[in-house]
């Protein structure tokens, strides 16, 4: 077996000369914002290629032009109705001695250089669309650029769309009354256009000048056109809170959570040797350019790949009675559990529930006799229900879903079982409106009451109820299972998230909830702090941050911290300094889980998954790493993780780390790819930035489980 990624390195001596230029800026806006637009702008003004390189803070170009180029081009930026050039751009000046940043190659290559190429890669893409009668099936190629070992590269991947037929001003005349704010929409004059969610209705483009403002923008011709003969009454919508379009100028793209109201049964699931067939061809018409090579792979590049033997990583998990045992699998740990029982069961090992069910219609006797035979007759626990025992609630309005939780909190269950479909909410919807489930969670944290919803699809599944029956486990303060060889280099374990909305009544405040969930080193959960504040601009306040890290716990303690997403650099120097004031060591790991380039494995003439622990190292503090375990009959290919680390903290460490608390899940449905500590993180940040979560700021039970 070897690996292999679908990351090309970029041969450099057949790039052409790249020329920068730098920006003088005045005003409030930074130099990658003003940058990001410069391109645009140039890029349709002049011929040849234009990207904005972050790192360096300069525009770079495949082209010379002339300072007369320069000062007529900023003439023509600060005379538009726009005044975002005029308030903040001064100058723009080549500069010939300055050397673009390798990452700035890199996307150079990416975005610039293959945009020659897009048309080709776009058509050999379509013959592999999949007419389903109200939508396509659609691949796409994303490009990104990376820097490996130290070297530019591109990454070329695949993704499947579901793209509905009607565009979204067909959608809306056929269905006049459904209400569009939350759905993905698409621009029809770009290919490989990237989906953004509606936020707002504007109004009709006939009204207050819309149309001549719109004109003003610099528009591609298709796009310009269908601004200028949209008749009057034609709606104009906002995407991503910013950007402003007529809606014939838009397509619907169809995500997983709307599936149901757009009438499609769908898993996007791509195998792997079903993926390097789409790849492959896709790479061959970017190599013809010259500007990538061959892909990376362990047998060309053996010290750049690493497996989970090299890490250190073991399965081996401790249960009841200090029995110890390593699944071969993610669903081999609940037989595992039954066999040898919890590793720190409850004291009285009494559970009472209640039942929240919104769905009547849906019959619940498998869920009940699963409970009572897993629960009761295997694990030993007495379990009743609440008097009520069952409230039905077929029409979940607010008021409704709160009384019912009155009604049964008044009877102090251990839990609420909430029975909620998928289209009621899940936790992870990016709106700021509120669904049943949010209603449910709001209610139930309110009066510290734990609950666990249960999707009516997974009530007949054995699997999938396993799973609950663990989540449930855990919220009423049980601990099936932790590590058997506990983690050496550190002495907690902290999942750090912080989420920010923008507040609808001040758009320069961010409300801001900073979460931490703090395991021990055998990954036994100790507790959560959850803090929040108002706060101008991106910056987390120290005082928020020493909030979440008491000294209580933290004092003259090494802990290692899993950052969800891009950590802050005020966020590093902040909590340091906090360190060195109560003797605490922090140490810095990264987890990016979207974005991700994917790695393969090839045996003899077939591919297949990579699998767990495949390791592909970007550089000394960066890696991109396989962290979950799919059956086979799963047929989708695993997306790794990226784990960035922040020395003195060694790469090697924060793998393991990383690898070893994918192993400690309580409740998930799914083979998790993710640590315990970064696990659900979008879900609890979304949840706490709206306001729902526990009474209690502190507390030992994971709620969000």
């Amino acid at each position: 077996m070897h690996l292999f990624t679908e990351i090309f390195p970029a041969t450099i001596e057949n790039l052409p000369k790249l020329n920068a230029y730098q920006l003088t800026l005045i005003g409030s806006l930074s130099a990658n914002e003003i940058g990001g637009k410069l391109k645009y702008r140039l890029q349709n003004k002049f011929d040849g290629y234009w990207y904005w390189d972050s790192e360096q803070e300069c525009l770079l170009a495949n082209l010379l032009i002339s300072q007369e180029q320069i000062d007529q081009t900023l003439k023509d930026l600060w005379a538009e109705t726009d005044r975002t050039f005029q308030q903040n751009l001064e100058g723009i000046s080549h500069t010939p001695d300055l050397s673009p940043s390798t990452s700035g190659i890199a996307k150079f290559v990416a975005h610039a250089l293959l945009q020659a190429v897009e048309n080709k890669i776009e058509a050999k893409l379509t013959t592999h669309r999949q007419d389903k009668g109200t939508y396509y099936i659609n691949l796409i190629c994303t490009r990104f650029g990376w820097v490996v070992n130290g070297l530019p590269a591109v990454s070329l991947s695949i993704r499947s769309n579901i793209d509905f037929k009607d565009d979204l001003k067909a959608f809306m005349t056929k269905r006049p009354n459904d209400n569009i704010v939350g759905l993905f929409a698409t621009d029809k004059t770009k290919p490989f256009n990237t989906a953004m969610e509606i936020t707002k209705i504007v109004g009709e483009i006939g009204e207050h000048n819309r149309r001549t403002r719109l004109l003003t923008y610099d528009l591609n011709p298709e796009m310009r056109e269908l601004v200028a003969n949209a008749p009057d009454g034609e709606l104009v919508i906002e995407t991503n809170g910013r950007y402003q379009y007529v809606v014939s100028a838009l397509g619907l793209r169809v995500l997983n959570k709307h599936y149901e109201r757009f009438g499609i049964s769908e898993k996007l699931q791509i195998s792997s040797a079903r993926r390097k067939d789409y790849v492959l061809p896709v790479a061959k018409i970017a190599q013809k350019t010259g500007f990538i090579g061959t892909a990376y792979n362990s047998n060309s590049n053996a010290d750049l790949f690493l497996d989970k033997t090299d890490i250190g990583y073991s399965t081996e998990l401790r249960f009841g009675n200090g029995q110890s045992a390593s699944p071969r699998s993610f669903k081999d740990v609940f037989p595992l559990v039954l066999r040898h029982g919890l590793y720190n069961p409850i004291n009285d090992k009494k559970i009472k529930i209640a039942i929240l069910n919104t769905k009547p219609q849906v019959k619940l006797d498998p869920l009940k006799t699963n409970l009572r035979k897993i629960l009761g007759d295997n694990l030993g626990y007495e379990l009743t229900t609440t008097e009520t025992g069952l409230i039905n609630v077929p029409k979940p309005t607010p008021a409704n879903i709160e009384r019912a939780v009155n009604q049964l909190g008044e009877q102090q269950p251990n839990i609420i079982l909430g029975i909620i479909p998928q289209e009621y909410g899940s936790g992870d919807d990016e709106s700021d409106n509120w669904t049943t489930y949010d209603y449910f969670k709001y209610y139930t944290l309110n009066k510290n009451l734990q609950s666990q919803v249960i999707q009516p699809s997974t009530i007949r599944n054995d699997w999938a109820v396993n799973n609950i029956i663990l989540g449930i486990l855990a919220k009423t303060g049980n601990i099936p299972f932790v590590l058997a060889n506990s983690i050496t280099y550190a002495d907690l374990i902290v999942g750090l998230d912080v989420s920010r909305r923008k507040k609808k009544n001040n758009p320069g405040s961010i409300n801001t909830a900073a979460i931490a969930k703090i395991y021990l080193t055998n990954g036994q959960f100790l507790h959560y702090n959850i803090r929040d504040a108002t706060v101008e601009g991106e910056t987390i306040p120290r005082n928020v941050l020493q909030a979440i890290f008491p000294v209580e716990t933290f004092q003259n303690k090494r802990v290692v911290i899993h950052r969800d997403g891009n950590l802050q650099e005020s966020e590093k120097v902040d909590l340091l300094a906090w360190g060195k004031e109560i003797g605490a060591e922090f140490f810095f790991v990264e987890v990016i889980k979207s974005g991700n380039p994917r790695i393969y494995a090839q045996h003899g003439k077939e591919t297949r998954k990579a699998p767990k622990g495949s390791i592909f190292k970007l550089s000394d503090t960066e890696a991109l790493m396989v962290s979950s375990e799919y059956p086979d009959s799963f047929e989708a290919t695993p997306q790794p993780i990226r784990v960035r680390v922040h020395p003195p903290f060694t790469l090697t460490q924060a793998l393991h780390s990383v690898l070893s608390l994918t192993l400690l899940h309580y409740g998930s449905i799914r083979p998790p790819r993710l640590p315990v500590t970064t696990f659900y993180a979008d879900k609890i940040s979304k949840m706490a930035s709206k306001g729902i979560r526990p009474a209690a700021l502190d507390g030992n039970i994971p709620f969000w489980i």
